[in-house]
């Protein structure tokens, strides 16, 4: 504007002075018919100077500078690209990860653990953990865990803890992420333990919930995925955090990993070895159930058992079921596993009232740091090692029951007696909740010893 305003001036001021110019020009012309008077003889002059033209003042030239665009901000895209990049490379990764084979260690709420993991994409994978005889396996359309040689499908509650997790899994290989329907937001910058992270917000597609990951800012690893999700009957934030990038046979992945639920620390794991390409097609087949009404002998170690005590008719025992899971988390102690066991101290042989029946509900947990003391209804008590007989049935439990006859008379005829002051118990497996009465799973036992 002020330049535009100077022109337009210095263009009045030209304009000006040449009407000024002419106006006295014309004025020193004789007018027309104007008498002349008579001049004397002209004197030589000097001739004349030759006048440089007057250049009319400009203003000085104003720096110009080229236009510059906004500086680019990446998108999430860009940075899961980049992420991808830094473990190895799309084909890479798609390529190694197709299957694997891979070793792990760590702690389950404290408690140490090795592992046999067996994957095949997209979706099937299984966890073998040896030393506690137990196995957890997962496919598009089967969830299942194994104690021993008994099989147990997952409740609707445990298949979607399991749905949880594998995404997750599938989330950390990132690749997923740029699959059909997935939608990638930015998360913004944050502050992870004093690292700069960037985060990416994925839903839809695979996921079962939308999970936000963080990497480094720097190197562009992965340093944390959370999501709102369950694990073992609690729901919170879960916290899956990365450290310790090592090169696995192509791949730079975090060996080591904890998971948290609420702050809570859950489980502790760091890979030991990895396979890429290879995995035993039969470890990831669905184990065979053992045949119904079959009586096997097993023994058994030395271990904590929670209980509490139910006196009433049977139809409390699911009150008291949830009274002792609840004792149980409120002393951080550890379930070895998520079935309860009932041992029926006194029942219909004994008495014809069901307000009079005693059954002692117990729970398995694993050896705290600090034994808790007994508290009215609740204690940890010890089991000591030995044998017992026992026998896999389904359907209503009222009904399972109905075969403990059976079982006794089995022990009798091979050899073993019913141990002395000890009574007939069952392990239920399943939610009866969730799970409709003809498919629960019960074992059904009696603690033995052998004859001499």
């Amino acid at each position: 504007m002020h330049k535009n305003w100077m022109m337009v001036l210095v263009a009045i001021v030209a304009v000006g002075a040449m009407d000024c110019k002419k106006k006295t020009e014309e004025s020193a012309q004789p007018a027309a018919n104007a008498p002349v008077e008579p001049t004397g003889p002209t004197t030589p002059t000097e001739p004349a100077k030759a006048v440089e033209p007057v250049k009319e003042p400009t203003e000085p030239a104003t720096p110009t500078q080229e236009p510059t665009e906004p500086a680019q901000v990446e998108g999430p895209g860009a940075l899961l690209d980049k992420a991808i990049e830094a473990v190895g490379g799309l084909e890479n990764l798609k390529t190694k990860t197709a299957a694997a084979t891979m070793e792990t260690e760590g702690k389950f709420f404290g408690q140490p653990y090795k592992a046999i993991n067996y994957f095949k994409a997209p979706g099937t994978s299984v966890m073998v953990i040896a030393e506690m005889e137990m196995s957890m396996g997962r496919s598009a359309d089967s969830c299942w865990s194994t104690m021993g040689e008994i099989v147990v499908d997952c409740s609707k509650t445990e298949k979607e803890e399991s749905d949880e997790m594998a995404a997750s899994m599938a989330a950390m290989m990132l690749y997923p992420l740029k699959g059909e329907g997935v939608t990638l937001e930015d998360a913004g910058e944050s502050d992870l333990n004093g690292t700069a992270a960037v985060g990416v917000k994925a839903s839809g597609g695979f996921l079962k919930m939308p999970v936000t990951l963080y990497f480094d800012k720097t190197s562009n690893a992965l340093l944390r995925i959370a999501y709102e999700g369950h694990f073992m009957g609690q729901v919170g934030p879960v916290e899956i955090n990365y450290s310790n990038v090592k090169d696995f046979d192509g791949l730079k992945l975090p060996a080591n990993s904890t998971m948290t639920l609420g702050g809570k620390v859950l489980i502790e794991e760091t890979i030991v070895s990895v396979k890429w390409g290879e995995v035993d097609e039969a470890k990831l087949a669905k184990p065979a159930q053992v045949a119904f009404g079959e009586t096997k002998i097993k023994a058994m170690p030395e271990h904590l058992v929670a209980v509490t005590k139910v006196t009433g008719p049977y139809d409390k025992l699911g009150e008291g079921v949830k009274a002792l899971f609840g004792w149980v988390m409120s002393k951080n102690l550890v379930p070895m596993m998520a079935y309860p066991t009932f041992i029926f101290v006194k029942g219909p042989g004994d008495t014809q009232n069901p307000e009079e029946y005693e059954t002692l509900v117990g729970l398995a947990v694993f050896p705290p740091a600090e034994m808790p003391a007994a508290e009215e209804g609740f204690e940890v008590k010890t089991m000591p090692a030995g044998e017992m007989a026992w026998m896999l049935q389904q359907g209503p439990p009222m009904e399972a029951a109905g075969h403990y006859e059976e079982l006794a008379k089995w022990i009798e005829e091979n050899g073993y007696a019913i141990t002395e002051g000890q009574a007939a118990a069952m392990m239920m497996l399943g939610n009866p909740e969730e799970t409709p009465a003809e498919q629960l799973l019960e074992v059904l036992f009696f603690p033995v010893t052998k004859k001499e």
